[in-house]
């Protein structure tokens, strides 16, 4: 068996003790909420992991409100599978929630914060928003310049750069009439 299959039961009986212990609304069963939902996003079940990371957020916003880092985290998972199943234009309000929240809060060199403009960039990128996307990344890697410790990020935002003026490149070479395959925005 492997470890996924084991641990689905654990989050599940972890969720059910913290309603029983805690209620469903408390903040504790919300990030509850939040793993199970990761748990079967990692596993690709991304239909099941919607209606999860839906409850999550919506008790997080009850409980702290909407401009609390919890709730930006909530948006940010909701996003992200909104993303995994290629719904971008559904995901892109939860990311711009999450990275508000998360520049008011931590500030806008925090390494959280970046992480907020990569996964927006990211989604640009989805959505052919070149400029965008290539505005957003540059965000996170002067961020990311700060720390020593998030060369990973940095080679990943590296990479991801040089995709995007590809990409660019790439449309700029396109007649008038088959634009937009790679970049709708240039």
């Amino acid at each position: 068996m492997k470890l996924y299959e084991k641990a689905l039961p654990l989050y599940k009986k972890v969720l059910k003790i913290k309603k029983e212990f805690l209620g469903e609304k408390h903040p504790t069963t919300a990030t509850s909420y939040n793993n199970l939902a990761l748990h079967y996003q990692t596993t690709e079940k991304h239909e099941e992991s919607l209606p999860l990371f839906k409850i999550a957020l919506e008790i997080s916003k009850e409980l702290l409100g909407e401009k609390h880092p919890d709730t930006a985290t909530s948006n940010n998972n909701l996003a992200l599978c909104y993303r995994s199943m290629g719904k971008y234009k559904k995901a892109l309000p939860f990311l711009e929630k999450a990275l508000e929240v998360s520049k008011e809060f931590l500030g806008e060199k925090h390494p959280d914060t970046a992480l907020s403009y990569s996964n927006q960039a990211l989604l640009y990128k989805d959505l052919k928003e070149c400029l965008k996307a290539k505005e957003y990344m540059e965000k996170a890697i002067d961020i990311w310049q700060q720390y020593e410790y998030y060369d990973t990020n940095l080679i990943k935002a590296g990479k991801f750069i040089k995709d995007i003026e590809q990409n660019m490149k790439q449309e700029q070479k396109f007649s008038f009439n088959k634009k937009g395959r790679f970049c709708k925005d240039i």
